[in-house]
């Protein structure tokens, strides 16, 4: 069978994609049947909210590959960032520290109390620095300074935009569609669109490449 085979070479090549395990997987799929009722389309919840590093959420489904590439690469640093509570920089320096790799976390905006996210990655050492600039790509040349600082003092970093939205962070995505369609398989569904929301959009590219792949139907970001 050509397509069989077409999805074997697939699955093989995912898998020799360097990656360290981070998360608890697979996240359940679970069917919300009042809510269903109440709109008039089956809706099932992809609880990725159960990722399990930190406070969990969809970003440690990226870092398993991203920390992959930057330990294959040899880097010590890990430089990101975001808003001042943003759930992917806290999980980015997490899972850093896990590795033994340093964090330098880039904010926008002036200096402001460190509290939840911020509060939880100061915990765990990161170096948390903010541009001064309310603009949110400000973080994305902050990040690129901070880099060639660490360069220039000897240290390999490993620069991430926003959300860790590159072509290796949608892996996550890829792999997450693929396990999304073995559980709708097993449950005897087949999906007709695949919702989520979506910021920095790394998480709709991958998931848009295995919605392709797995036959999820169309996929839709909301901002």
């Amino acid at each position: 069978d050509p397509a069989r085979g077409a999805r074997a070479d697939r699955v093989s090549t995912l898998a020799r994609q360097p990656r360290i395990r981070l998360g608890t997987l697979p996240t359940p799929l679970l069917p919300a049947p009042r809510l269903s009722e109440a709109v008039g389309v089956e809706i099932w919840f992809k609880r990725d909210d159960l990722t399990g590093l930190g406070l969990g959420g969809n970003k440690v489904r990226g870092l398993e590959f991203l920390l992959a590439d930057a330990l294959a690469r040899g880097c010590d640093t890990l430089v990101t960032g975001g808003g001042p509570g943003s759930n992917w920089a806290m999980l980015a320096a997490l899972a850093a520290r896990t590795r033994g790799l340093d964090t330098v976390l880039v904010c926008y905006g002036d200096p402001v109390p460190a509290v939840g996210n911020m509060h939880l990655a100061a915990t765990i050492g990161a170096d948390i620095q903010f541009t001064g600039d309310k603009d949110r790509a400000s973080v994305d040349s902050g990040v690129a300074a901070v880099a060639d600082e660490l360069r220039a003092a000897g240290r390999t970093p490993y620069p991430l935009g926003r959300g860790g939205a590159t072509a290796v962070g949608a892996l996550g995505y890829l792999t997450a569609a693929e396990e999304l369609g073995g559980q709708l398989a097993d449950a005897g569904c087949a999906a007709t669109a695949t919702w989520l929301a979506t910021g920095s959009c790394g998480t709709q590219a991958g998931l848009v490449a295995g919605a392709a792949w797995q036959g999820l139907g169309p996929v839709v970001g909301v901002t």
